[in-house]
């Protein structure tokens, strides 16, 4: 999910937070990014979550600013004091959630603020989640200006008691606060004396626990910040002696030895607490509690079990209580400590809080949606030279053809396939239909061709795909043809996107989205913003331009500007263009209302002058509508237990099979056959994107380590020459396929050990996610979707810089845990063979992405 998180602007939210809300809030934020949500934290500018985006509401935190909130360092001081500051950062908060509404899937409040609750529902069209941390005596308050008024939409309660309390407004749910039980570790022993901790405060009931410890002669131990210097001065501090001792506030290790020492925590409070964290945190490290019957004191603590329970201010009972848990045998005391601690294991760790959120977003989610959303099926058209199964030149293709799929499958998406028919796509395999015959289409530079348009399915699926046929244009046998003298190298896709904005004019078809593939199909959102912009048919139609590498970037010469239609006045930063071309891709991202890149690295790289390919500040400009959306896989296609191409089917649970596949190929590939050495492949297009460099580097290494090596693809010549003479030097280790077989590629993924990516830049990559479905393990540089796919130590060997020496590192740890621990490979494998980057996940990023473009094209 992606949850957008309000948190309090008093102090930094950060891991050393030791304030209430503020801990609340990083350890909420901290452990869904850990498991693997999206987290936008709205914040002070000194607060920090790992992994969470952090978006700062005001500089720094009032905290930050008045470091020295009192002169007794004792004192925790007193003053919620940025007001005016303070709610203007709250309400930005509001106005950015307002505008950026499809970045997130719910906004989860946690300030206690009269005002962000209030105007939440007024000014922001998304679930909104706020969790009352407010003491009972202000809910009256609350409900008096929100609660009652319905002013926000749903509330969650930290305890039942607390949700009783709340009688004007319906608590959606109740989720109890968490402890992290590791931190507050379990000890079976303790050091004899009573505990109290809190802030020194009258309703805390400190002087209570002073009362009860002199009657009952036992020492008792005091912690925490003073509420009031007055009230300490008088009411407490006369009392401190050397029974009676008082420590200040305490955190880290101090707090924890704090609450192992104690034989019991008492807890005389005298208002109705809504959680009483400091009862889970005594629990966890084994120490039961002695509290009044008030507020959530009865859901925490089990009575006999975890501690006493004593009637409300009866301090005659709790001095009792006292001297039962001093009378008790010391086995029956011991079990008391393990009641505890298996207390809070089961209901009051962090963990246990965060999956019982993640179960109120969805269900907040999908109630929110009831009530408020009358689904609309978006129109999508998707323009593509290539599309497997019916055409394909790489990766493009793939995405091509499965992102339709999905969509259309999750999300009832109507979806509209263009793409040109090459005289090579099998008519009997994917037949076809034709649906218009001579019809006439103006072209690029104004004029009219005749052409046939052919209808088929994109296979296993009811959406349809038109083809253009244009044999003058598209023919060949190659997807990207050779260049033709005197015409620009993207001619052909140049035509393919003038006939495709002509063609839904003439199906009467209107979708709300032209969703177009990389550079070379540029031209989509420049003729929308240039040709069509004032035609009534094209005005409400936003285009996304995906690109899939930026270092694709489509020039056209001055003198072919007017054969596509456009001349060099069309092309607004002349910053980006030399004085002989135009750069294509450059004025599409201007022009296009969305644009995504094909992982969130890489989306994040590109913008640096290292990735940005010359493009990196235009893309920081553009920032606000740049997204990162990891391609997705269709696993149909992948999967060793049903692929054509894998010889030995083969699974998690009978993953031993994957040798047989090994052996297979060792055979096929002239190759010695052994099932204990390591067999470590390549399967790539051979350019130096693709590290080619880093592995002719260590060929002789690996044979010296005693691994086998097999490449497979087509690229430069220069690069395919180096493979063969490897070949030649290492014919029973190394074996160079200079070919494009997607067949074959996965006969190989099946029967390899490991694969080799060592970019230099990966957009997405789609190898280590289908090797890893294989069970084969990825080594891979840290970069673009290889970063985010693989995780090293867990799903594969990662290394981070460019370095020749840093791969052959991360390849001789691989080799070492194949040779040496076995157990943990077995683990490795099935890990890989468990991740599931299936599209669903990412074509709902699409959808986000779609319905922004709408929203922009609007604007």
């Amino acid at each position: 999910m992606r949850i957008a998180i309000i948190g309090k602007l008093f102090a930094p939210i950060n891991i050393t937070s030791n304030m209430g809300m503020e801990t609340f809030t990083y350890n909420l934020a901290d452990l869904l990014v850990k498991r693997g949500h999206e987290v936008t934290l709205f914040a002070s500018g000194d607060s920090r979550v790992d992994g969470a985006k952090v978006m700062p509401l005001i500089k720094k935190s009032y905290f930050g600013l008045n470091k020295k909130l009192s002169k007794d360092k004792k004192s925790m001081g007193v003053g919620y004091g940025y007001g005016g500051a303070e709610k203007r950062g709250y309400l930005k908060s509001l106005f950015y959630l307002r505008t950026h509404k499809y970045d997130f899937d719910i906004i989860h409040d946690n300030t206690d603020e009269i005002e962000i609750i209030g105007l939440s529902s007024l000014l922001v069209d998304l679930p909104f989640v706020s969790t009352i941390h407010l003491p009972f005596e202000y809910l009256k308050d609350l409900e008096k200006t929100v609660y009652k008024e319905k002013l926000a939409n749903y509330y969650v309660a930290i305890s039942k008691k607390q949700k009783k309390m709340v009688k004007n407004t319906p608590v959606f749910d109740v989720v109890y606060n968490g402890i992290n039980s590791r931190k507050f570790g379990f000890s079976e022993k303790s050091r004899g004396y009573l505990a109290w901790i809190g802030r020194l405060d009258p309703n805390k009931g400190l002087g209570a626990a002073i009362e009860i410890a002199n009657k009952t002669k036992t020492k008792l131990r005091i912690a925490g910040p003073i509420q009031g210097q007055k009230y300490f001065d008088e009411q407490i501090k006369p009392k401190l002696n050397k029974n009676i001792k008082y420590y200040g506030p305490l955190t880290g290790r101090k707090l924890v030895r704090f609450y192992k020492g104690a034989k019991a925590l008492l807890f005389p409070i005298r208002w109705e607490e809504p959680f009483g964290l400091v009862m889970a945190e005594a629990m966890s490290c084994g120490t039961p509690i002695i509290a009044f019957r008030r507020g959530s004191v009865p859901e925490l603590v089990e009575q006999h079990k975890t501690g006493l329970i004593c009637p409300k201010d009866n301090i005659e009972s709790m001095i009792k209580a006292v001297k039962k848990i001093y009378s008790m045998s010391d086995s029956s005391y011991k079990k008391m400590r393990k009641n505890c601690r298996k207390r809070v294991e089961e209901n009051f760790t962090l963990e246990k809080m965060v999956e019982n959120y993640e179960k109120v977003y969805q269900r907040v989610i999908d109630d929110w949606k009831k009530k408020n959303i009358v689904e609309k099926k978006l129109r999508v058209l998707e323009i593509t030279a290539e599309l497997t199964p019916l055409a394909k030149a790489g990766g493009l293709g793939d995405i091509a053809g499965s992102l339709p799929k999905a969509l259309a499958k999750e999300f009832g998406t109507e979806i509209r396939i263009i793409m040109p028919k090459y005289s090579f796509i099998d008519a009997e395999k994917f037949p076809m239909k034709i649906v218009y015959k001579d019809l006439q289409v103006r072209m690029p530079d104004g004029g009219k061709k005749k052409i046939n348009v052919w209808e088929t399915l994109n296979p296993g699926t009811k959406i349809p795909i038109y083809l253009v046929d244009l044999p003058e244009i598209f023919s060949g046998e190659k997807v990207y043809p050779d260049v033709v003298p005197g015409r620009n190298e993207n001619f052909s896709q140049f035509i393919l996107s003038k006939i495709a904005l002509e063609l839904i004019k003439v199906m009467n078809w209107k979708p709300n989205v032209i969703h177009c593939h990389d550079g070379m199909m540029s031209l989509v959102p420049i003729f929308m913003k240039r040709h069509y912009l004032n035609d009534s048919f094209y005005s409400e139609i936003a285009s996304v331009l995906t690109i899939h590498n930026l270092f694709y970037q489509p020039k056209v010469k001055n003198e072919e500007l007017e054969g596509i239609g456009l001349k060099r006045s069309d092309f607004s930063d002349k910053s980006l263009n030399d004085k002989e071309s135009v750069n294509l891709l450059a004025q599409a991202i201007i022009d296009a209302d969305m644009i995504n890149t094909v992982s969130p690295t890489y989306a994040k790289e590109v913008l640096t002058k290292e990735y940005g390919a010359g493009l990196d500040k235009l893309l920081r400009q553009n920032k606000a509508k740049f997204k990162g959306i990891l391609n997705g896989m269709d696993y149909s296609h992948f999967d060793p237990r049903t692929n054509e191409d894998t010889p030995v089917k083969y699974w998690i649970d009978s993953l031993d099979k994957k040798t047989e596949n090994k052996l297979f190929l060792q055979k096929k590939l002239g190759l010695t056959q052994s099932a204990d050495l390591p067999l470590i492949c390549v399967v790539s297009r051979l350019f130096p994107q693709k590290g080619v460099d880093l592995i002719e580097f260590v060929l002789k290494d690996l044979v010296d380590m005693g691994a086998q090596f097999v490449v497979l693809g087509t690229g430069h010549e220069n690069i395919e020459k180096v493979f063969i003479k490897a070949e030649k030097e290492y014919p029973e280790s190394i074996e160079a396929e200079m070919k494009f077989d997607a067949h074959f590629a996965q006969t190989i993924y099946a029967g390899a050990d490991m694969i080799l990516l060592p970019s230099k830049f990966e957009p997405c990559g789609l190898s280590q996610i289908i090797s890893m479905r294989f069970g084969t393990i990825p080594i891979v540089r840290k970069t673009g979707g290889l970063a985010d796919t693989v995780r090293d130590g867990y799903t594969g060997f990662v290394f981070k810089h460019y370095d020749k020496n840093a791969f052959l590192w991360a390849i001789h740890r691989a080799v070492d845990v194949y040779y040496n621990q076995k157990s943990n490979w077995r683990k490795m494998q099935i890990r890989c063979m468990e991740e599931d980057f299936s599209w669903k996940t990412s074509a709902k990023k699409y959808i986000q992405l779609y319905n922004r473009a709408i929203i922009n094209h609007k604007k």
